[in-house]
């Protein structure tokens, strides 16, 4: 056993840099639980559920630092619980978090972080995000005055959008208030336009895509950039085999988790950033590309290595040695989601246990099926650029 797990360890190659230094603390304790025994092989789901529900009805003392991102904190939680087919179903804790939602909405029409906050499109989408999963979009959003804001934020020359009216203005941006309108179904030609080039730009001499021209590849910024691809309905001419070879690279053959840059650590939310990343470079292929990633070390990372091994405490971490949060069970989940539907596709003895996640959302996709069918609008995501999809906005 121990020999098996040292072949997969990284070599320094003589330079024993920081990161490097991280990288092997993180695989000796990877083989040190393997040799040790006893971790957990399932998803602990009524210890997640548990954590989940208490914080949606709670919160400690600490997540005072959090009170700017109110919405997120709504969004991890009632995903979490969406994804493991335990909605919130209680009309009282409904109704007191859409009342939270509408009392961070600001009257320039997008949501800040709490009341009174002034609005941001990442927490825009996280309002938004969570009010689909309650069905209750239309109890809150004003459409007209969100379309305003959120085309006040467009710079003209790039076609990218700032996150707030003296922001940044990045591909993580311009996702936000693509995904947000397209929800909304408020998008237009005026909103995408310039936006393909401004994708383009981004790309990396790797192959992945960086937060702005001329910057370093990221997972999170990758998955940012080929959403909004998808989300525009249109052609984006990037390099897809570049980026296809570069995010399977990202995945690690020890841990067997995600790293979000070449020569970083694993971490359990890039199981979402980039498992997600690989059914939208194949939907942009239109079909011709078929990009694999191994969907069972993914599962083996975030259930092993992930949860703790007393069936009791809830919340997924980061990596081994670090602390439960919201913000990491959200995204662990969802990308063990999208790794166990991938799996069930060429296993039939396989069976999923967490609800399927639309990728361009992270959103259960029944949810986004049911919220555009009820505008006659179709969502198949499996030969994109796709007319059927025309006319979300």
């Amino acid at each position: 056993m121990e020999t098996r797990w040292m072949a997969r360890m990284s070599d320094s190659d003589g330079v024993e840099t920081e990161t490097w230094l991280a990288q092997s603390d993180m695989e000796w304790s990877i083989m040190e639980l393997e040799v040790g025994g006893g971790l957990p092989r399932r998803l602990r789901v009524e210890a997640h559920v548990r954590y989940l529900e208490d914080g949606l009805r709670e919160l400690e003392g600490q997540y005072v630092s959090l009170d700017a991102a109110q919405p997120w904190l709504c969004y991890w939680m009632l995903h979490g619980l969406d994804l493991m087919h335990r909605p919130v179903t209680d009309e009282g804790r409904r109704s007191s978090v859409v009342s939270l939602l509408r009392g961070c909405k600001s009257h320039q029409g997008g949501f800040g972080g709490g009341p009174q906050q002034r609005p941001h499109l990442a927490t825009t989408y996280a309002a938004v995000s969570a009010l689909v999963i309650l069905d209750a979009l239309d109890e809150v959003v004003d459409r007209p005055a969100l379309y305003r804001w959120i085309m006040s934020l467009k710079d003209r020359e790039t076609g990218a959008f700032r996150v707030t009216d003296t922001g940044e203005m990045d591909v993580r941006g311009t996702y936000l208030a693509l995904a947000a309108a397209r929800l909304c179904n408020i998008v237009s030609d005026d909103m995408t336009a310039g936006i393909p080039g401004f994708l383009v730009s981004l790309q990396s001499f790797d192959g992945g895509l960086g937060a702005e021209r001329g910057n370093e590849s990221h997972g999170g910024y990758t998955y940012c950039g080929l959403a909004a691809a998808v989300l525009l309905e249109a052609n984006v001419s990037l390099d897809l085999t570049r980026l296809a070879q570069w995010l399977v690279m990202r995945q690690s053959s020890l841990e067997g988790g995600f790293q979000g840059r070449t020569n970083k650590l694993v971490d359990s939310c890039y199981s979402f950033w980039q498992s997600a990343s690989f059914p939208l470079v194949e939907a942009l292929s239109g079909g011709t590309l078929s990009v694999p990633f191994s969907e069972t070390e993914l599962e083996r990372y975030v259930v092993s290595y992930c949860q703790d091994r007393d069936p009791f405490p809830g919340g997924l971490w980061d990596k081994p040695g670090k602390l439960t949060d919201y913000y990491h069970t959200c995204y662990a989940l969802a990308g063990l989601s999208v790794a166990q539907h991938r799996r069930a596709v060429h296993d039939p003895n396989y069976r999923a246990t967490l609800a399927p996640v639309d990728p361009r959302y992270n959103i259960r996709i029944d949810r986004i099926d049911r919220l555009f069918a009820n505008r006659g609008i179709s969502t198949n995501l499996a030969n994109q650029p796709n007319p059927d999809l025309q006319g979300h906005g």
